[in-house]
């Protein structure tokens, strides 16, 4: 594994400018619904004015109400979502899926999704949906002034559907260590939550969901969550977390005997079994002010190899530290470790993991005349398939629910 860029940004006292988009976009579509509803202080407008095709649905037991409904695709090979945008702007688009049992068949399909016509994800219902659903999110600069987003089919008898699709602006500054042609696959984004709930707007003005690290405030592998006692933490950094991230951090009171040793380990199960391109950006703030005598201090390290310089966290801001040109598997070790002069243990107040995607094809033609263009674009790229293990997902509840992220463990 080769690491041609690392860096780490400290914004303590010096502004970071960024240009707000010409345009804002906050669309949350309800789709398969009839008329608006307000669930987690997003307001959902149903789904007719961005489509003409499918059969609107109902599903059973849904996790929340956003996922009770949601649009069939019986005919057609490929069926699109269109939304207007600023042509050269940066959004998040998050596609989210809930069988339910709709048409009483028992038999959750697989289909595939696409962005702008390019093969973004094989979307295997039955994988992890059982109970909450599956969501798969984006983040990519825009090519010209629409986005669309497409379910095909891809296996007889076996109908795409979706429940619902958000897309929101994001600033140009962010995410901006990948370049603008590629997509940003969400595989992980986690933060050390005290309630076991996923942070999301107002808390994220972008509405990015940050799921628990741990999963609940007991202990696991040696780790605990802590909170901030900070007043309030400024955050002055590239990719514009929310504060809210800030306020508890991942860390551990465990005492160990002679050099201090222990170390934080993030979870990359979410990746594919082979290595692929990645960007990967953590975030830290220092929840106390520290003595004289004290001392938090560590790196990051990946498979043992240290990528960073030492991490001293902040207190009272925010500090960020991202890897990008280096590829990564679910077999890929990312530790933080004390520094030999550190007198506390690492801590984490959140992270994010993508791969990064091929160059993408031109944009697409939402019409089922493109389906062979599509079919050769999918034939010349790799991409893992669905499933835990061997491919890019991310699971979250869109209801009162939660999901723990995966555990980052202590070694």
């Amino acid at each position: 594994m080769s690491i041609n860029a690392l860096n780490l940004l400290y914004a303590v006292s010096t502004l970071f400018l960024s240009i707000t988009p010409i345009s804002a976009v906050f669309i949350s579509i309800n789709c398969g619904a009839t008329g608006t509803l307000t669930e987690n202080s997003i307001q959902w407008v149903d789904d007719h004015a961005y489509i003409k095709t499918g059969q609107p649905q109902e599903a059973y037991a849904p996790p929340s109400e956003v996922l009770g409904t949601l649009r069939a695709f019986p005919t057609g090979k490929k069926n699109c979502y269109t939304v207007n945008v600023d042509g050269g702007s940066k959004i998040l688009v998050r596609a989210s899926f809930y069988y339910g049992d709709y048409d009483s068949l028992s038999s959750p399909p697989t289909f595939d999704l696409l962005l702008d016509g390019n093969h973004w994800a094989t979307v295997n219902t039955s994988a992890t949906e059982a109970v909450y659903g599956l969501s798969y999110e984006a983040i990519y600069t825009v090519q010209s002034n629409v986005t669309s987003v497409c379910v095909a089919q891809t296996l007889p008898n076996q109908l795409p559907f979706i429940n619902s699709l958000e897309v929101r602006s994001l600033l140009s500054s962010m995410y901006s260590h990948v370049d603008s042609s590629r997509v940003l696959l969400l595989a992980t984004r986690a933060a050390a939550t005290a309630n076991n709930t996923p942070i999301r707007n107002p808390d994220d003005v972008y509405d990015r969901i940050w799921n628990p690290a741990l999963g609940s405030l007991s202990l696991h592998f040696g780790l605990n969550v802590s909170s901030n006692d900070a007043a309030s933490v400024a955050v002055k950094v590239e990719d514009n977390p929310p504060e809210a991230i800030f306020h508890n951090a991942v860390t551990t009171t465990i005492p160990t005997a002679g050099p201090l040793r222990a170390s934080i380990m993030l979870d990359s199960s979410s990746l594919c079994l082979t290595e692929a391109p990645i960007y990967m950006t953590a975030y830290f703030s220092e929840i106390a002010r520290l003595g004289s005598n004290q001392k938090r201090s560590f790196q990051m390290y990946v498979n043992n190899h240290p990528v960073s310089s030492p991490i001293i966290p902040p207190y009272g801001s925010a500090a960020e530290f991202y890897l990008a040109n280096t590829t990564a598997s679910s077999n890929t070790n990312f530790t933080l470790k004390p520094t030999a002069d550190s007198t506390l243990f690492p801590l984490m107040n959140a992270y994010e993991i993508y791969t990064i995607s091929d160059p993408l094809a031109g944009g697409t033609n939402t019409k089922d005349g493109t389906w062979r263009d599509y079919q050769r674009y999918k034939a010349d790229s790799v991409y893992c398939s669905s499933g835990p293990g061997t491919c890019v997902y991310h699971q979250h509840t869109l209801g009162n629910g939660s999901v723990a992220a995966p555990t980052p463990a202590l070694v």
